[in-house]
């Protein structure tokens, strides 16, 4: 938006969803964002913004004590899907080894 005004840049409506196949909270690693940001989403969904805002503080302060301590160890952060500077027409590219079925 520039102004007043709106432009699309790119159309995205025609496209098809691609359907997404999420395993269970349960059965989620404890460092996968879907299990680490249900409490957030959840209280947003029920209004709780104060909450849900301390919440997201309280997530993002844990990760960087992690990168902290990463940096202490002299260690380097590794992806445990995508290679960190690789990309194919624009796209992360995954690791041969990643834990995931595409």
């Amino acid at each position: 938006r520039t102004g007043s005004q709106e432009r699309t840049l790119i159309d995205l409506s025609d496209l098809p969803v691609a359907e997404k196949t999420v395993k269970q909270l349960e059965e989620q690693g404890e460092l996968e964002s879907r299990k680490i940001w249900n409490p957030v989403a959840t209280s947003m969904l029920q209004g709780k913004f104060g909450e849900a805002t301390q919440l997201k503080r309280d997530i993002e302060d844990q990760q960087r004590k992690l990168a902290a301590a990463r940096k202490e160890r002299n260690e380097q952060f590794a992806p445990a899907l995508f290679k960190t500077e690789s990309q194919i027409e624009g796209r992360p590219e995954l690791l041969e080894n990643a834990p995931i079925n595409i």
